[in-house]
């Protein structure tokens, strides 16, 4: 990411180095502060070719201790191997005057909590970009066996080429630290930390889930999910699992009810997380590199959602450019286009000298016909032409094949593009309660739709088929959304606007031993379909 080149100006984020500040910290001249926390300064830093950077100096009482200068390096260079995607690159790191310092890119951005604190919550499609990119930068820290320990909103920073998290390169090693210089002391921030992590000391990856779920939460609803106190109390109502998720958009509901489930174990991966929000199935293929999947569906998921529309004026110079596309993805074609330069209007032509009008000759006008009236004979020819056109079109229509998808993988129809989601549940797991079976037994199978197109969409649960094996087709009975808890509320016709999505179930009644072979997905009635093979 280089957005931060050339700029002449420091930025609005940096303030003037204070007396005492050193000016220079390795081959990097610095330039401004960039803030100060429990572990030392952060100073804006200028290096080749005037490009910024962030340089993190420790603070000497805990460069003092020799089990966190050993750590200290472990954990850098663990950091040097973090992909950089929807991160902050560690640069380098060294040590000036006793001092550990660790070098960073800098991003230009806003952080989340001051974009919070002055406009509100985020608007639905830029959640769901904060949402992908906080979740894949957290799929790359823990694939190099690194935990964050301190994700909150002033380290995520909204910057033009996407959502981008800061500050994790040193967290273990400031856990150590911590171990052998003060006693009781708990690495984080209030309200952004797991209960395990504050009552018994637990610090998995599990920690950062539970702080993406606050994040996502607070990011969505513009207030914190645990309300306000002190850090003893805001972990008790964590422990207690009484977050206030009012207001937070349906599609991310489940997934952040999951992460701020008390306990650990029951969270999903960050790589988890990842592939929900973009609607894969919840775990990769065996042998598949968790990096290589982060950087591959959040780069698909940014460069077709990622917006600008709330980032502060300062970061869009006008007239607004689009956004740099993260890696991999094509650069789009609406880029701005300066209004044309009015052009001096053309000389007048020479008027033409009328010709002399030319002599024509006095032709009689030719007879007039009589319109000739249509007999019986000729409606029965136009009877039969309608007709034959009418079976052609009726043959061609039950010829027609839907095209074919996979489950996980979105498959477009018309305006609206479906992801189904395994596995399909017949029997006593789909049973649903208030919902009596005509036949033998309930079928459910879980669907996320998103209309894509321009005009409102209605989406009618009489369009989708399952398919058994024996090429039995039954029509899908009802169309229920997923609430709170996972609780099914009966949605019998739902309006999608351009760009909404719903996730749900849908609900089939078959006999005793259906056996699904395929689900059958339609926009509307004579849409083509699409055919997804069931597993």
């Amino acid at each position: 990411m280089q957005e931060q080149k050339g700029q002449a100006k420091l930025p609005s984020g940096a303030e003037p180095l204070r007396s005492g500040d050193p000016t220079a910290i390795g081959a990097y001249e610095l330039v401004g502060r960039l803030g100060e926390g429990g572990m030392g300064a952060v100073y804006l830093g200028r290096g080749a070719g005037n490009r910024f950077v962030a340089v993190k100096v420790i603070r000497p009482e805990l460069a003092a201790d020799r089990t966190f200068r050993a750590r200290f390096q472990d954990e850098v260079t663990n950091a040097q191997r973090v992909a950089s995607f929807c991160t902050a690159q560690v640069l380098g790191h060294g040590e000036q005057d006793g001092s550990p310092y660790l070098v960073t890119e800098y991003v230009d951005g806003k952080p989340l909590d001051e974009y919070i604190a002055n406009q509100g919550a985020l608007p639905p499609g830029t959640l769901h970009g904060v949402a992908v990119g906080v979740a894949a930068a957290l799929t790359a820290i823990h694939s190099v066996g690194l935990v964050h320990r301190d994700l909150k909103p002033s380290n995520v920073m909204l910057s033009v080429s996407g959502p981008r998290v800061i500050d994790f390169g040193i967290a273990r090693a400031t856990d150590a630290a911590a171990q052998h210089t003060q006693t009781g002391f708990v690495v984080g921030s209030p309200g952004w930390m797991a209960p395990e992590q504050v009552m018994r000391g637990e610090t998995t990856t599990a920690v950062d889930i539970f702080a993406w779920g606050t994040l996502v939460a607070f990011a969505g609803t513009g207030r914190h999910p645990y309300g306000t106190g002190t850090l003893v109390t805001m972990a008790a109502r964590a422990q207690n699992h009484k977050p206030d998720l009012d207001g937070l958009p349906e599609e991310l509901l489940g997934l952040v009810t999951r992460a701020l489930d008390p306990e650990p174990e029951r969270r999903p991966s960050a790589q988890q997380l990842l592939l929900s929000l973009v609607g894969g199935a919840e775990e990769p293929s065996t042998g598949q590199d968790a990096q290589a999947v982060a950087d591959q569906v959040a780069d698909q998921e940014l460069g077709r959602t990622w917006v600008a529309e709330a980032l502060p004026p300062d970061l869009i110079p006008p007239p607004w450019v689009p956004p740099s596309p993260p890696r991999g993805v094509p650069i789009p074609s609406h880029q701005y286009t300066p209004p044309p330069v009015p052009l001096q209007p053309p000389p007048a032509p020479p008027r033409a000298q009328t010709p002399p009008p030319m002599m024509r000759p006095n032709y009689p006008p030719p007879p007039r016909r009589r319109p000739r009236r249509k007999g019986p004979i000729g409606c029965l020819i136009v009877l039969i032409i309608v007709m034959g056109l009418i079976i052609v079109a009726a043959i061609a229509f039950r010829d027609r094949q839907p095209t074919e998808g996979r489950v996980g993988r979105p498959a477009p129809d018309g305006q609206f593009t479906f992801i189904v989601r395994s596995p399909v549940r017949c029997g006593k797991e789909a049973a649903i309660r208030g919902v009596q079976p005509a036949l033998a037994q309930l079928c459910q199978v879980r669907v996320t739709v998103e209309n894509t197109g321009t005009d409102q969409r209605t989406l009618s649960p009489n369009h989708q088929k399952l398919i058994e094996d024996s090429g039995t087709v039954i029509d899908a009975r009802l169309l229920m959304r997923v609430g709170t808890k996972n609780r099914l509320t009966q949605a019998p016709a739902t309006p999608l606007a351009p760009g909404e999505t719903f996730s749900g179930v849908l609900v089939f009644d078959v006999g005793t031993g259906f056996k699904p072979e395929a689900v059958e997905l339609h926009d509307a009635d004579l849409s083509n379909g699409v055919r997804i093979p069931l597993p």
